[in-house]
């Protein structure tokens, strides 16, 4: 969720709308006083955010007893197909990086009707994500290297070793 952006779109001044959203995260049902109390938002700014956050879908109101309570976060499927923009966020990489990998072939572009729009899967960008392997270094040993051998096994580094 683009929270600064919904929050300007919302008309929602600050960021409210995310307060509120971490403040119902844990998945405990919660009161707007509990709500209120966690984010420090006065009643209007909270009652405004609550309002936009059930229009969206966001949440979702029981009565439970005498007050009503928000007993869920709708939470949006994933995200399969990514533009460009919104792929090289993902990767955290720049528009440049996102085409040299086209033109390399590591990365699959699907191309959306006749317009040239590209669109890219969120499996084939994770595909691209590995774990960077490293090569062992040996340790440095004289018996392993004559060199060695030679600077660190003599008189002046016997002085070293009864340290």
């Amino acid at each position: 969720m683009d929270i600064g952006r919904e929050d300007y779109e919302a008309g929602v001044y600050g960021n409210s709308l995310e307060l509120v959203m971490q403040s119902l995260s844990s998945g405990n049902p919660l009161t707007n006083r509990q709500i209120q109390t966690e984010t420090g938002l006065n009643d209007e700014t909270l009652h405004l955010a609550l309002t936009k956050l059930e229009e969206r879908g966001k949440i979702r109101w029981k009565w439970l007893g005498p007050s009503p309570v928000c007993v869920s976060i709708n939470a949006p499927p994933p995200q399969e197909w990514y533009t460009i923009d919104e792929s090289a966020g993902y990767l955290r990489v720049s528009r440049r990086t996102m085409y040299k990998l086209i033109k390399d072939g590591q990365l699959l572009a699907y191309r959306v009707g006749t317009g040239g729009h590209r669109r890219f899967r969120r499996d084939d960008l994770e595909r691209l994500m590995k774990p960077e392997e490293f090569e062992s270094v040996d340790t440095m040993t004289a018996a392993a290297d004559p060199v060695l051998a030679e600077l660190w096994d003599n008189e002046k580094g016997a002085a070293y070793d009864s340290l």
